[in-house]
């Protein structure tokens, strides 16, 4: 008798065009360093497949207070890691369009951008930034049809955004753990595979 791995088997994710405000949750056989149970936000999908995203869920060793030292007299603001590319790219993603002046919608009630004035007042000010405002240095992208790929062959699997106020605060592998149980009973295997397979 043999258990057939039906959690690897995505036909929606492996079928559908990845979408701007899309989730994709890693594979628990991912084991590239940045992208091991992690979470993704795309931010962009281009009409030729092309993709570009930030991993919600990985500290970058950065605070707020080394880019904006006007910041220095708070305690640190941790700025997290959006990917292996841009590492000169700052991006902040929250739900506070009215505050930050210029932004880009990516799903409904969450957004990235904002004037860097404001974002600096907005923090000199104490507002709050727990479940409102993340930062991140660097972006994850994709080549024309690459991210369709490893979606076909189970890298990823996609899903819809949910809770708006966990994308902008999820930490660690506990948050993929989290996002993993949210996808039902036909994902909770993912939940039990070693980061080294070999282990098991």
């Amino acid at each position: 008798m043999t258990n057939d791995p039906i959690i690897y088997h995505d036909p929606v994710s492996e079928s559908r065009t990845p979408e701007r405000g899309d989730i994709l949750v890693a594979s628990p056989f991912m084991n590239e360093d940045i992208f091991a149970h992690s979470v993704i936000l795309i931010l962009d999908a281009g009409s030729a497949g092309g993709c570009m995203g930030l991993v919600l869920n990985k500290r970058g060793g950065l605070t707020l207070q080394s880019i904006f030292p006007e910041l220095s007299v708070l305690p640190p603001i941790e700025v997290y890691c959006g990917g292996p590319v841009g590492h000169d790219r700052l991006f902040m993603l929250h739900s506070l369009p009215e505050v930050f002046g210029y932004i880009y919608e990516v799903a409904p009630g969450l957004y990235v951008g904002g004037e860097t004035d404001k974002i600096i007042d907005y923090v000199l000010e104490g507002g709050e930034l727990q479940g409102k405002v993340r930062f991140f240095i660097g972006y994850s992208g994709w080549n024309d049809g690459q991210l369709s790929a490893e979606l076909h062959n189970h890298a990823w699997t996609m899903v819809p955004p949910r809770d708006i106020e966990s994308l902008i605060s999820g930490e660690g592998k506990s948050f993929w753990r989290h996002t993993v149980e949210s996808l039902g009973r036909s994902y909770r295997d993912w939940l039990t595979v070693p980061r080294d397979p070999s282990l098991n």
